[in-house]
C-alpha cells in the first residue's frame, strides 16, 4: 500500500515537472515580450546575452570568400547561368539556348568532317 502511494507521489511529481518544463519558454517568452514593449533594456540585459548573440548573428551572415580565379581567366558561368540563378522562368530559356548551341556546335563538326 506504501509503495502505492509513494508511486503515486513520484507520478504526481514527475507530470508537474513536465508541466513546468514544458511551461517555461512560454513565460520566458512574455517576459522578454513585456521587456521589449516597455523599452526596458536593463531587463532585457538580464534575459539576453547579446555578446553571444551578436557573434552567432556574426558567424552566420557572413559570405564565404569566392574563390579566387587566376589573372586573365574568365567567369566560367556564362551569362545564361547567371540569368537562370536569378529566376527560374529562365530555366527554360537557358536550356533551349543550350540545346541549340549544341545543335550548333553538331552540325558545325559536321560540316568540318564532310570538307576535310
Amino acid at each position: 500500500m506504501v509503495r502505492r502511494q509513494l508511486f503515486k507521489i513520484f507520478l504526481v511529481c514527475l507530470v508537474l515537472f513536465g508541466l513546468a518544463f514544458a511551461a517555461a519558454p512560454w513565460f520566458a517568452y512574455r517576459a522578454l515580450k513585456a521587456n521589449a514593449r516597455d523599452q526596458d533594456v536593463a531587463g532585457l540585459a538580464e534575459m539576453v546575452d547579446f555578446r553571444a548573440l551578436r557573434t552567432s548573428l556574426r558567424d552566420q551572415v557572413r559570405e564565404p570568400p569566392p574563390p579566387e580565379r587566376a589573372a586573365g581567366e574568365a567567369d566560367p558561368r556564362s551569362e545564361e547561368h547567371t540569368s537562370e540563378l536569378q529566376s527560374r522562368r529562365k530555366l527554360v530559356c537557358r536550356l533551349l539556348l543550350e540545346k541549340k548551341k549544341t545543335e550548333q556546335t553538331e552540325q558545325d563538326n559536321e560540316h568540318h568532317v564532310a570538307g576535310a
